[in-house]
């Protein structure tokens, strides 16, 4: 019989980075933590994004499964966090639902 151990789960241990208040824009302070990203530029509705997207998650699980076979530490995959900018704030419109982001 194979050995059980827990699953660390990211969204549940840092509830206030992952849980902020629906509607609102809030400041949060995150720990050092190693991250998989992919920086670029455009709309978050454009292809490049979807792109992006499609390259992260199949990483994101190799990586996963390598921790959970090799290291026997497993964890949930974090779900996909975005951070835009734009020069005029007034573009970032709060409530703007992005198709396929995830958030």
């Amino acid at each position: 019989m194979q050995k059980t151990w827990d699953k660390t789960d990211f969204k549940k241990q840092e509830r206030k980075l992952y849980a902020p208040k629906e509607g609102r824009f809030s400041v949060v302070n995150v720990p050092p933590m190693s991250y998989l990203m992919i920086d670029g530029q455009g709309s978050p509705a454009g292809p490049e994004y979807m792109e992006a997207i499609q390259a992260l998650y199949p990483v994101s699980y190799k990586i996963k499964f390598h921790s959970k076979l090799e290291l026997r530490r497993d964890y949930v995959v974090a779900p996909l966090s975005g951070l835009w900018w734009a020069m005029i704030w007034k573009v970032l419109k709060p409530g703007i639902k992005v198709s396929g982001s995830g958030q």
